[in-house]
């Protein structure tokens, strides 16, 4: 009787031991219940130069396509011939390349984001640095535009799947929205 009972203890000061553990685990990891990778330097830095690279290729194709689309389908012609094109379709290169540089990026590791946050915060990081553009150059645009992109792609960064945290009586997951 006695045994038992010593080893029934010992099952309970056990289960409390690793009770305490797991609360103390669970505790260190906030930012996993709270569904949310941790945000590095490097990753930023990626989204960012990637950000910027595939914003200079999509300004450069849009502007294109908008220099041809306002001299062949619109019919212009004359010394300026689709400048007006090329400048809008410039810009809407740099949102959407720098949109798509810095999301393609930023789901490469655990965690995802929203495109359309993304997209939104290129298009105020263009707005901001566009309105620059005459004193300090062109180059302003493919460093705002992804900068902008980044901060709204990591106010939605999110784990792509819900972590579990397991204890040893139940598992904690949470879902983070």
């Amino acid at each position: 009787m006695f045994y038992t009972c010593l080893f029934l203890f010992n099952i309970l000061l056990v289960q409390n031991y690793l009770w305490a553990q797991d609360t103390y685990f669970v505790q260190m990891n906030e930012d996993v219940l709270n569904n949310k990778p941790p945000l590095r330097v490097g990753n930023i830095a990626r989204e960012i130069l990637s950000g910027g690279a595939c914003g200079l290729v999509g300004g450069m194709l849009g502007g294109g396509a908008g220099a041809f689309i306002e001299t062949k389908v619109f019919g212009n012609s004359g010394e300026f011939a689709g400048l007006g094109g090329a400048i809008i379709g410039g810009g809407f290169g740099i949102i959407l390349g720098s949109t798509t540089g810095v999301c393609v990026i930023g789901t490469t590791r655990e965690g995802t984001g929203s495109f359309w946050v993304t997209l939104l915060g290129s298009f105020v990081g263009f707005l901001a640095t566009s309105s620059n553009v005459a004193e300090r150059g062109p180059a302003l645009l493919f460093l705002g535009t992804p900068i902008g992109g980044t901060i709204g792609f990591n106010l939605t960064r999110r784990y792509r799947h819900v972590p579990v945290v397991r204890s040893t009586s139940i598992n904690i997951v949470r879902v983070g929205l």
